[in-house]
């Protein structure tokens, strides 16, 4: 995640692991970019920062991304990600500007996950529906 003037302020990642409610990617990465005073950090300091997203961001990471005041999401694919929400669109419609750069790679990543996988596609976290 970079702030408005480009200062990367966090990072992380998301793991599948075999636990209910496994640390999602983007909240990861705000969580991360706590300047570790072990306060809160003040959501102001996101206002108009940019979230890079591998894949869409799920409803749930959506919600913090509007919450945290972020000003863009940049995402690599969107492809076959079975969401029931429209991510785009609630991110657009509260004025957060979208860029899908449509990232081969993850969308070979994704694809190979769900054919590997078709038994627990529609039940992952990402998968509302």
């Amino acid at each position: 995640m970079l702030t408005a003037s480009g200062q990367l302020r966090g990072y992380a990642y998301y793991i599948a692991l075999p636990i209910l409610n496994p640390p999602k990617g983007e909240i990861s990465a705000l969580e991360a970019s706590s300047p570790g005073t072990g306060l809160p950090t003040p959501a102001t300091i996101y206002n108009g920062a940019t979230m890079y997203s591998t894949l869409l961001p799920c409803i749930m990471c959506t919600g913090a991304c509007l919450l945290y005041g972020i000003g863009r999401v940049v995402y690599g694919s969107g492809a076959d990600q079975n969401l029931e929400f429209d991510t785009v669109k609630i991110l657009e419609s509260y004025g957060v500007e979208t860029v899908c750069v449509g990232n081969r790679e993850s969308e070979e990543m994704m694809a190979r996950w769900v054919r590997e996988n078709p038994e627990r596609y529609g039940r992952e976290p990402w998968a509302e529906g």
